[in-house]
């Protein structure tokens, strides 16, 4: 990788991470001009690209092919698939994440104008988001239904390409926690007699396995030796701050400045959103340095 590859990577990257989209994508591809074999260039603007969907234009299911082809230069340049895989776990997760919560905001802030109870079993999320403007319940409906297909699409690609790597065993439960949300919502909006019935048994069939699968995967990761291990900080993403100063017994950890996108907790490793300062899941107190 030549030092102008490099630094457009890094760019973008920072970009990406700050929510700047349009300008990620286009540096991504100033950097496939300059290096058309650079696979974290390629999946990066997949990632670019699906970010910039909506629930009216753009198609999720682009980032399963863009990173399918990243794979394959990755494994043609002899490169550690590991950290790429890592990359990929954390981008996937964070934009099917983000994705859930906008639908949610969308659904709820059109039926709470109604003064409708919408048919999903997340309705009673609250949200002070002004509404779509002109936007009904029946109108979102199907292209509600279409991107939540395509977010599931999303979410079974990556289980499938985490499915028996033990290393980001925390990652795949994560993940498979968003795509039970999903699953739920398309079972919910059976009830609006626009999910195809052949798709809503589908749908019920990997409800059924997929929750198999949690329960297998919460048991091991009780076991000892997968407890108080914390997640590899993925390749190439501008994560800083992340810092081997814990105090594991009082649950402190110190970190030089507060990440831009997400904290690994260091002692539980469990993906956070950066503006948290106590981790959901362990209860580890986060202090930045330079905000004190």
């Amino acid at each position: 990788m030549t030092p102008d590859v490099e630094k457009l990577l890094t760019l973008a990257d920072r970009d990406l991470a700050a929510g700047r989209y349009a300008d990620a994508e286009k540096e991504y591809a100033k950097a496939l001009e300059n290096d058309p074999d650079s696979y974290m260039a390629v999946h990066g603007r997949g990632v670019a690209r699906t970010w910039q969907s909506t629930l009216l234009s753009g198609d999720p299911t682009a980032l399963i092919y863009s990173t399918q082809d990243a794979f394959a230069m990755a494994e043609r340049a002899g490169a550690d698939t590991r950290d790429f895989l890592a990359r990929v776990a954390v981008d996937l997760i964070n934009l099917t994440s983000n994705k859930y919560n906008e639908l949610t905001r969308i659904y709820t802030s059109i039926a709470r104008k109604e003064n409708t109870k919408a048919p999903s079993p997340l309705f009673f999320y609250t949200w002070n988001l002004s509404h779509p403007q002109g936007l009904t319940l029946p109108d979102v409906y199907i292209p509600m239904i279409n991107y939540l297909a395509a977010l599931i699409q999303v979410s079974e690609y990556l289980d499938s390409v985490l499915e028996g790597n033990e290393a980001l065993k925390r990652r795949r439960l994560h993940n498979i926690g968003n795509l039970n949300i999903f699953y739920d919502w398309l079972i919910a909006f059976n009830a609006t007699g626009r999910v195809a019935e052949g798709y809503y048994n589908q749908i019920l069939e990997k409800k059924q396995q997929l929750l198999a699968v949690r329960s297998r995967l919460d048991k091991e990761l009780s076991e000892p030796e997968y407890r108080n291990v914390p997640s590899a900080r993925p390749e190439g993403r501008p994560l800083p701050g992340v810092s081997s100063d814990v105090d594991r017994e009082e649950k402190v950890a110190h970190f030089g400045e507060r990440p831009p996108v997400e904290i690994i907790c260091p002692i539980c490793g469990t993906i956070q959103k950066s503006n948290r300062s106590v981790c959901f899941q362990c209860s580890c107190q986060f202090i930045f340095d330079d905000e004190q």
